[in-house]
């Protein structure tokens, strides 16, 4: 027979208490080194186009940042560098592909992603589509044709104010961007033209691609105004992508109105753009580029100086590219009327252009032409230099600069 139950009591109650908060407490603080630990990795999900997982294939950031490979859910943890925080914007690259497959990254289009928060790990995942190279079956696939069109618009996107620099060639673009999905220029062009767009920034996206620029801004710059309404109203889980979103409706809008000749208007569109990816060179540059044609010089100075190192960084001091960022550098300060400072970007330009397309390629005799514009502007204020402050000023270039003098209107004893 069971005996009275026996009453507890205030200090075996308490005991018990203590005994869950000493169990309790070691589990939080598990929980919070887990937590910690898990600062610095950029945790993605790859698939492919179907929306399949995409098992063993090697991702990694570019830079600093380490590399994993993703297990059959097709997600991996990478290592970021330790100086990379939440917000920052980092690229990514596909390393190796699984054996037997060569996939290539179609989403995100640029190949680069903010950085979620550390934290809730399930909800803070990057999203990556990839594709395999030379399938044509993908281009049926609507994600495939928007980052087809998103890379051979931002390859045709002006690199320079310049009206007598050579422009790119479209083709060369579509070339470019068709091999590198293995593709051939005829299949990509085809299906970029039929493409069934299904939203604003799509239709804006294909009419910038035919040049009908007019309808291209019409159309981005609803789709900006309505993803600028679902970034101010999104979930703190989508904050990331809605930014990205925003940014490249903002970046292609500021592209097509630079093509009609609203400079003003793409200043305001490339602004937006630059304020959620401010370290991002193409936007610096062409936002540079609007200011400086809408007459905003101060302005627009710092920023093409911004593109002008930040090129310099990424591609060294021989890269034809960088001769485009010295001259766009160069034509701001003529602008200005500040001519010592502009010198030394155009020899500096023209010396890498000789250097990469040899000293009888079109480039270099534009570079040429500056210089002779240059001092043609020089000579505005103080007459033409003589034949002998010529050969002085200018031996290191030779006599072909000189021909260049006369050709602009200098004295006939300078370019003798």
């Amino acid at each position: 027979m069971r005996g009275p139950r026996q009453r507890r009591g205030p200090f075996l109650v308490m005991r018990r208490r203590f005994n869950s908060a000493v169990l309790i407490v070691p589990l939080l603080c598990a929980a919070t080194t887990l937590t910690l630990a898990e600062s610095g990795i950029l945790v993605v999900h790859v698939k492919d186009v179907q929306e399949r997982p995409i098992a063993g294939l090697q991702i990694g950031v570019k830079g600093d940042g380490g590399s994993a490979t993703t297990g059959d859910d097709g997600k991996a943890r990478i290592p970021l560098a330790k100086r990379t925080k939440e917000n920052d914007w980092v690229s990514l690259q596909i390393l190796h592909s699984p054996p037997g497959k060569d996939f290539m990254m179609v989403s995100p289009w640029d190949y680069g992603t903010f950085v979620p928060s550390f934290a809730n790990e399930s909800k803070n995942v990057v999203e990556i589509t990839v594709a395999t190279r030379g399938d044509r079956i993908a281009l049926a696939s609507g994600t495939v044709l928007k980052s087809l069109a998103e890379q051979v618009n931002k390859a045709n996107a002006p690199k320079t104010a310049d009206k007598q620099a050579l422009s790119d060639d479209p083709k060369a673009s579509l070339a470019a961007v068709a091999k590198q999905y293995g593709l051939t220029p005829d299949e990509v062009d085809r299906a970029i033209r039929t493409w069934k767009t299904k939203d604003p920034y799509e239709d804006g996206l294909k009419a910038l691609y035919e040049g009908n620029y007019p309808k291209a801004s019409a159309q981005l710059a609803d789709s900006l105004h309505l993803r600028e309404e679902r970034l101010a109203a999104g979930r703190p889980a989508d904050q990331k992508a809605d930014q990205k979103a925003v940014a490249d409706a903002a970046f292609f809008l500021g592209q097509s109105l630079w093509e009609e000749g609203k400079y003003r208007d793409s200043v305001t569109a490339l602004r937006r753009s630059l304020q959620l990816r401010p370290k991002d060179t193409t936007t610096m540059n062409n936002l540079g580029l609007s200011l400086t044609e809408a007459g905003e010089y101060r302005e627009a100075e710092p920023l093409l100086r911004q593109a002008l190192a930040a090129r310099e960084q990424e591609l060294g001091p021989q890269h034809p590219d960088l001769a485009i960022s010295l001259s766009n550098l160069a034509m701001l300060l003529k602008a200005k009327g500040d001519y010592t400072d502009a010198e030394p970007l155009d020899r500096r330009a023209l010396a890498i252009n000789e250097k990469a397309f040899g000293p009888d390629d079109p480039t270099v005799a534009i570079s040429l032409n500056n210089i002779a514009g240059l001092l043609k502007a020089e000579a505005d204020y103080g007459g033409w230099p003589s034949f002998h402050d010529c050969c002085v000023r200018y031996s290191d270039i030779g006599c072909p600069i000189l021909a260049f003098f006369a050709r602009v209107g200098g004295d006939a004893a300078c370019a003798t």
